[in-house]
């Protein structure tokens, strides 16, 4: 455990969130943190905006807002159920 900071055990908590909420909403948490990584390391900006939680008047507040677990759906665009998206 370290000692002297705060930080590791607050990213650690981030995670496991993430990972507990992405179950809970159906999703494979492997797949859905890789894809996750995926679209923030292709925008950085968003990225810089999410991690400095600066995106509340922001064009980037639609991208953060699709990442989280209740509102991503699958690379391939089937939802969390399983269940094709409408045409």
């Amino acid at each position: 455990m370290a000692m002297g900071s705060t930080v590791p055990g607050q990213r650690a908590a981030i995670l496991y969130t993430l990972i507990a909420s992405a179950r809970r909403h159906g999703h494979n948490p492997q797949e859905y943190l890789k894809d996750v990584l995926r679209q923030l390391e292709q925008n950085q900006e968003a990225a810089r905006a999410i991690a400095n939680k600066n995106y509340q008047d922001n064009p980037l507040r639609q991208l953060a807002e699709t990442l989280t677990p209740e509102n991503w759906t699958q690379p391939n665009g089937t939802p969390a159920n399983g269940t094709p998206p409408a045409k």
